[in-house]
């Protein structure tokens, strides 16, 4: 196994015990890590650099009610746990998932620039990880 395998499964072995830690229900095909919470769908693929949200999908009856919010703040969650950012192609039609009725793209990159993602071009968006060293008071 070559080093960037080996960083590959590490990352996918410690994304899988931090979304445990979030009571995310979760499976995994490869480097790919399908997340459930509720009637709220995500995909990510996990690399040695980074993850990729594939897809983060909501029923349309329960669309607008936060659910794509809460597994996003999930996803981010194991991100900055891992140190690793995030990237992502805002389209509001996945081919994973073309029966999706999202967000217009205008709409769900300004929902993404909530999160903390940038544009880096008409689509692709990246969110760098927040760093999780910080200090706490020893005593108040």
């Amino acid at each position: 196994m070559n080093d960037i395998q080996a960083k590959i499964d590490d990352n996918v072995s410690h994304a899988k015990i931090i979304a445990s830690w979030y009571g995310l229900e979760t499976t995994t095909k490869g480097a790919c890590l399908f997340f459930k919470r509720g009637t709220c769908e995500a995909e990510i693929d996990i690399r040695y650099d980074r993850l990729i949200i594939e897809y983060i999908k909501v029923k349309q009856a329960d669309q607008y009610h936060r659910y794509g919010s809460h597994i996003l703040n999930d996803i981010l969650a194991i991100a900055d746990n891992l140190g690793l950012p995030i990237d992502l192609i805002a389209e509001s039609e996945s081919i994973l998932k073309p029966s999706s009725t999202g967000l217009p793209q205008p709409q769900l990159q300004a929902w993404y620039r909530r999160y903390g993602f940038i544009d880096i071009d008409d689509q692709l968006m990246r969110r760098q990880p927040v760093d999780m060293s910080y200090d706490l008071p020893l005593s108040a």
